[in-house]
């Protein structure tokens, strides 16, 4: 079942009350389109490009997909969380999204609400909902090895790899733990986009890395953009307990990453950010904005 409701600007209330009622408790799927978006003939025809893909997999289905995938039998997790730096909401503590290499949606879960704005995540209440809700579709069988992406800079995440460890290590799984911080620091950006285009094919990024960054860190730029300056991600390496090398995390790993930027089903462009933070930044923001922990129950991703 799909709700169609129109509301108008002010109607903020309104949103949160049909997101709450509908998709977090009763599971119904709704797609919200603000009714000065839908009487504008000009953005209509970018409005159908966005609108159906969501509706799509919002109930179930898959408006696109990668195939072949880079990765066999890997389960890629984004980690995220949403703050409210102003402090007059409680923070929805974290998102987190688990992803097939195709871009198939396998699980979410969010932890409860808490009272403070730092960027760390509970990982003792956040690994056990999504876990659970992994143990029941064939976790333990259908995956050999996990890819967590973490949001953000590698001092704040240290913390959380050896809990991240412990779980996994309860399933028999190797992981690769990666750090993603977007980051515009690092100025190495061609003179225009147009150098870029002329050498390098879409559908393979720029990947960087040795003097000046560790061998550790790779600092990736898509050549993907169809219009203004790629935006640079830098991944660090945070722990690795597979047989991958440092090359094939580079030449494998990210560049899966990197190719999941194309499953955006909330924009006919690609993202700065591969599909599990997408999902993982919007359960998390879903969550804040209901003020409840994430049904993680619902199959679908309804957050979006």
């Amino acid at each position: 079942m799909l709700s169609d409701y129109h509301i108008k600007n002010k109607a903020i209330q309104s949103y949160k009350e049909i997101k709450t009622r509908l998709t977090q408790e009763r599971r119904i799927p709704v797609q919200v389109i603000r009714e000065k978006t839908l009487m504008n003939e000009k953005r209509f025809p970018v409005l159908v490009k966005t609108i159906f893909p969501q509706i799509l997999a919002k109930t179930g289905g898959m408006p696109y997909k990668l195939a072949p995938p880079i990765l066999n039998k890997a389960l890629i997790i984004g980690l995220d969380k949403a703050r409210d730096s102003s402090g007059k909401y409680p923070s929805a503590s974290a998102g987190v999204a688990a992803v097939t290499p195709e871009g198939y949606y396998v699980a979410g879960a969010s932890t409860p609400l808490e009272s403070n704005t730092t960027d760390f995540i509970d990982v003792d209440l956040l690994a056990p909902s999504l876990l659970d809700e992994l143990q029941e579709r064939k976790f333990e069988t259908e995956y050999e090895f996990v890819v967590i992406l973490r949001d953000g800079g590698p001092r704040t995440r240290i913390q959380e790899v050896p809990k991240w460890r412990k779980y996994l290590e309860a399933y028999e799984k190797e992981f690769i733990f990666l750090a993603a911080r977007k980051t515009h620091a690092y100025r190495v950006f061609p003179i225009n986009i147009s150098e870029v285009v002329g050498k390098v094919k879409y559908d393979i990024p720029i990947v960087l890395n040795g003097p000046p960054l560790p061998d550790s860190d790779f600092l990736v730029i898509s050549a993907r953009a169809p219009r203004g300056t790629p935006k640079p991600v830098l991944y660090t390496i945070m722990e690795n307990t597979t047989s991958f090398s440092i090359t094939d995390i580079k030449e494998k790993v990210i560049a899966q990453l990197i190719s999941m930027s194309m499953l955006c089903w909330e924009s006919p462009f690609p993202t700065s950010q591969p599909l599990p933070l997408h999902y993982a930044d919007k359960l998390a923001k879903f969550a804040q904005l209901v003020q409840q922990a994430w049904n993680s129950s619902n199959p679908f991703p309804m957050f979006i």
